[in-house]
């Protein structure tokens, strides 16, 4: 923002200024009636807790286990998440997945 633009933003909320726009106060504990915002009335919310995978909508379910990880690891799987356009836990999969792969064998 420009010094201008702030000191004419200043001047217009000043207290002592004669047009100073009208604020009606609004009752926090009224509550809305349905129909008032549909847009806000979305079935499709995603959970925090768990996520489906797009693929295998009913089948794979994730859980927020907190494991501990080394930090350098994980600095690198966000790198390579990064660079290769996925999301984190997208990546930690794919390479769990190949490990388990490989020690099945």
């Amino acid at each position: 923002m420009k010094k201008e633009d702030l000191k004419k933003k200043l001047s217009e909320r000043s207290p002592l200024s004669p047009t100073r726009p009208v604020i009606t106060p609004v009752d926090l504990y009224d509550v809305p009636k349905e129909n008032e915002h549909p847009e806000e009335n979305k079935t499709d919310e995603k959970s925090h807790n768990r996520t489906f995978a797009q693929s295998h909508q009913n089948t794979i379910v994730r859980i927020n286990r907190g494991y501990k990880l080394r930090e350098d690891i994980i600095k690198d799987l966000k790198n390579l998440a990064v660079n290769s356009n996925k999301k984190l836990y997208e990546v930690m999969e794919e390479a769990m997945l190949d490990y388990l792969k490989k020690h099945r064998t």
